[in-house]
């Protein structure tokens, strides 16, 4: 990747965290937190990777560091393939890298928009300011009251009138839709805050669609994993506990007014409980489950432990390996069956067209919510070529006035 002449620079606030506390070897992520670029490293070789990335100051040369790496370090590593590391993880700010490695949702997510979050922080500090600690205490105490409710109104959920708004289930389906958007607003919200009143600064907030398919919202959070375990598990659980919020309110409403229309603006909160409590997806439930079970990257090791036990079986006679088994396929099974429910809709709604002779225009009007997703990848497709071209241009200009 570098040339032996080349003259690495790290990043100027590069640092050492611990990830994980373990009994055999505690894990540590060492990188930039304004920049939110980490490798993960290992108790026996953290404090070489740290000094080694420290000391890139642009002084010397591929050649020299290779050359004084063993005298220096007292230990024999592979500078450039560390470099290489150091470089596709975007720790080396000189570096020519095609390709830098990128995070899950980054990696498989088509981007539909970016909005930035910096300016709103005179805001969060006068919300944390009031939500924390008393209104946590407030809040608790409503979600408990919601829960009870819930469960005394158990049968309102399975009541077809509920449903209903003046006397039309299509309003009462409008009404639950919007509310999606409100309880969507607040989820992500939680974690904003609750990442602000841990000291993070969150960066944006980002539409995408994940495997191209399924429309996902997330909050970008520079430096989430240089907090301690029970914080990130704090940010990571904050929508969800936003949503139980909403929920217990609107449940607490129904109680006192015994309309049922409180009951379809608390039901899109639960059914976002749920999703997002799945551990299957890339979602607050995953990342909770990798941090209790101290395994990062749940999902990419769960893919490498399975190759290993085809070619290695007698792995799973430990336990810990037979749960990443079963992890994988789970994940596995749930991305495909996401996958091909959806192409499934496509061919039989192109099937039942071409059986009932429906004209192209009417087939387009049909398949409007798919038209709309193609019509945006396409749209922000161009538009990033577009963004990539101009700023080749850019850096073009910029070296021809060097």
């Amino acid at each position: 990747m570098f040339d032996l002449n080349f003259k690495p620079i790290a990043l100027n606030d590069i640092d050492i965290w611990t990830l994980f506390e373990k009994t055999d070897g505690n894990l540590y992520c060492i990188g930039s937190k304004t920049k939110d670029r980490f490798i993960m490293a290992q108790e026996y070789n953290k404090d070489l990777i740290y000094q080694f990335a420290k000391e890139l100051d642009g002084s010397h040369s591929v050649e020299e560091l290779i050359n004084n790496s063993e005298k220096k370090y007292e230990s024999k590593f592979d500078v450039k393939q560390l470099l290489e590391i150091l470089g596709k993880a975007g720790l080396i700010q000189n570096a020519n890298v095609d390709v830098i490695e990128k995070q899950e949702l980054d990696k498989y997510s088509f981007k539909i928009y970016s909005a930035d979050l910096s300016n709103h922080y005179n805001f969060y500090d006068k919300a944390e300011k009031v939500i924390f600690p008393y209104g946590m205490i407030f809040f608790n105490m409503l979600i408990l009251l919601g829960i009870i409710l819930a469960i005394l109104n158990l049968n309102i959920f399975y009541d077809n009138s509920t449903y209903h708004v003046f006397n039309s289930y299509e309003i009462g389906l409008l009404v639950i839709m919007i509310n999606s958007t409100v309880s969507l607003i607040f989820h992500e919200f939680g974690h904003i805050i609750t990442g602000y009143h841990k000291g993070l600064k969150p960066k944006s907030i980002i539409i995408s669609l994940y495997m191209w398919i399924t429309p996902i919202v997330y909050v970008k959070t520079p430096g989430i994993y240089t907090l301690k375990p029970r914080d990130r598990i704090e940010i990571f659980s904050a929508g969800i506990f936003a949503n139980l919020v909403l929920f217990s309110l609107f449940m607490a409403i129904f109680t006192f007014t015994k309309n049922s229309i409180f009951v379809l603006f608390a039901l899109p909160n639960l059914y976002r409980i749920v999703t997002n409590l799945s551990p299957f997806m890339p979602l607050d439930g995953y990342l909770i489950l990798s941090t209790i079970f101290k395994m990062p990257n749940l999902r990419k090791n769960s893919f490498k432990k399975f190759k290993k036990v085809i070619k290695e079986p007698k792995l799973l006679k430990d336990n810990k390996n037979i749960f990443i088994l079963i992890y994988f396929i789970l994940s596995l099974a749930l991305i495909l069956f996401i996958i091909t429910s959806q192409l499934n809709w496509i061919v039989r709604e192109i099937v039942d067209s071409i059986d009932n002779s429906v004209s192209i225009l009417d087939f387009l009007w049909k398949m409007k919510l798919f038209v709309l997703f193609i019509g945006v990848i396409i749209i922000k497709s161009i538009y990033n070529v577009y963004i990539k071209i101009q700023d080749h241009n850019s850096n073009k200009k910029e070296l021809q006035s060097n």
